[in-house]
């Protein structure tokens, strides 16, 4: 039997586990308190419902997705940056196969919305940061932005590029570094 899980935190490093090896329909109530050697009675003390651990599961594995670390932002060549950004999220998303198609699905129809709120959040840091950089490349031409094209709706396009390849595992984002590249420079 496995040790007693007995934290909140825990339970979740223990989910984000059962989704690597075995997808995020491997979550429901009895599995993981089966997997955190507890009851499922002990289990709902920590988390209220299967929807309330599913989003707090969702939100670690986003967490963990989006979390660029070191200094990948740190670049102020806008180019660099999105290429480290795209490598980063690229090798944790094929930690958790399938997620970013099917993490949705795991939720009931009214708890979609939640889902949605921390995936959202996400990405707008992502943004963020990108626009921080993107404003600070000193490299970049004078006359690239504009009131029809702004450092925010570059940052959208790039980004529905890179999610759009992401969702048809695509994974050749050099096309997507290109375009960037040409329009910035």
């Amino acid at each position: 039997m496995n040790p007693q899980i007995t934290s909140r935190k825990e339970i979740i490093y223990v989910c984000t586990e059962m989704v690597q090896k075995n997808g995020i329909s491997s979550i429901n109530m009895r599995s993981v308190a089966a997997e955190c050697g507890i009851s499922v009675g002990a289990l709902y003390n920590y988390f209220e419902s299967k929807s309330d651990l599913l989003c707090s599961v969702t939100e670690g594995i986003w967490m963990d997705i989006f979390d660029v670390p070191g200094d990948g932002f740190s670049s102020d060549n806008f180019i660099k940056s999105i290429s480290y950004l795209f490598e980063s999220i690229d090798k944790s998303a094929r930690k958790y196969p399938q997620f970013i198609l099917t993490h949705a699905v795991a939720f009931a129809p009214e708890d979609k919305s939640a889902a949605v709120k921390s995936m959202s959040k996400y990405i707008q840091k992502i943004k963020n940061n990108l626009i921080f950089v993107l404003l600070n490349d000193s490299s970049i031409s004078p006359d690239a932005f504009d009131e029809n094209m702004t450092a925010e709706i570059f940052v959208d396009f790039i980004f529905e590029l890179f999610i759009s390849n992401t969702i048809t595992l695509h994974h050749d984002y050099r096309g997507i570094l290109k375009i960037a590249e040409k329009y910035l420079y």
